[in-house]
């Protein structure tokens, strides 16, 4: 697997013991959870995302089974329409500039997170999403304040 620089980046020794650490922690979060909630669920509320050709402009690639780090993916260059992806909705709590610049993808930040984005520089709660993403076998991972350029 690739960034969209083209270059491999494997996941720092750091990083390997952040997932490390979250996997133990996370390690009895069933994956059937989602099968039974998409197989016994009203068949309608699942029709609309079935069908929708919509697809946000940026995702992240959580980068794993691969052993990657994660990087903000341009899906308008990427033929991965149709491919599932998790949303995280989380409280925007920015209580110093350091944390805002690590939840965050501004016009300065945007090249770097389409290289890479370490693992060990997300907050905790992302860096949850991207292994509950790994544990039910989701690729992509939407999150507001890395996805969307935030403009200040």
């Amino acid at each position: 697997m690739q960034n969209q620089t083209g270059q491999k980046r494997l996941l720092s020794d750091n990083d390997q013991q952040i997932i490390r650490d979250i996997v133990y922690e996370f390690s009895n979060v069933p994956k059937d959870w989602v099968s039974t909630c998409v197989s016994e669920h009203n068949p309608a509320c699942l029709s609309d995302s079935k069908n929708s050709d919509f697809m946000p402009t940026r995702l992240i690639d959580i980068g794993l089974p691969a052993g990657l780090e994660p990087c903000l993916l341009d899906t308008r260059e990427h033929s991965i329409h149709n491919s599932k992806y998790v949303a995280l909705s989380h409280r925007w709590e920015i209580p110093d500039k350091e944390t805002y610049e690590s939840m965050t993808t501004t016009t300065s930040s945007l090249a770097s997170r389409l290289s890479c984005i370490p693992l060990s520089s997300l907050p905790k709660a992302f860096r949850e999403a991207i292994i509950v993403c790994y544990y039910l076998g989701v690729q992509y991972l939407w999150i507001d304040s890395l996805c969307i350029l935030q403009v200040f």
